[in-house]
Formats: C-alpha cells, structure tokens, sequence
C-alpha cells in the first residue's frame, strides 16, 4: 500500500483533533505536531486554519461523491 502523502497526513491529524478537543480549541501548532511535520511544512500546504477546514471538507466531499457514484442502484 502506498504511503499516505503529508497533505493527507495533516489533515488526518487535524480530523482527530477536532474530534478530541473541538474545532475551536485545535491550532497550527497542535496539528503540526500531531503530523509529525513543521509548522512550516503544515503552511506549505495550508496557509491557514481556515484553509484546514477547506482542504477537510474537500476531502469529505470526495469521499461522500464516491459513495454515492459506486451505491448500488437496484434496490
């Protein structure tokens, strides 16, 4: 299986520490250091908390397409 790239790591990382302490309460540096990157590598990728929350919320949107493209149509 291939290796989950550092976006993907990053946000996995943000998702759980939303789950644990809330939206409001997680920060940069929180998410940084649960992924194991630097702040500076978090930045390269997303220049903001905001920009966090949009990449997550791609990445749930995507998920949720794939679902719906491969549910069964004959029920």
């Amino acid at each position: 299986m291939a290796r989950p790239s550092q976006r993907e790591v990053i946000l996995d990382a943000f998702q759980d520490l939303i789950v644990e302490v809330g939206a409001a309460n997680v920060t940069l540096d929180d998410a940084a250091a649960r992924s194991g990157v630097s702040k500076g590598g978090l930045l390269y990728h997303f220049p903001s908390k905001s920009a966090l929350f949009a990449g997550l919320c791609d990445r749930l949107a995507a998920a949720i397409d794939v679902t719906i493209r491969d549910a069964p149509t004959d029920l």
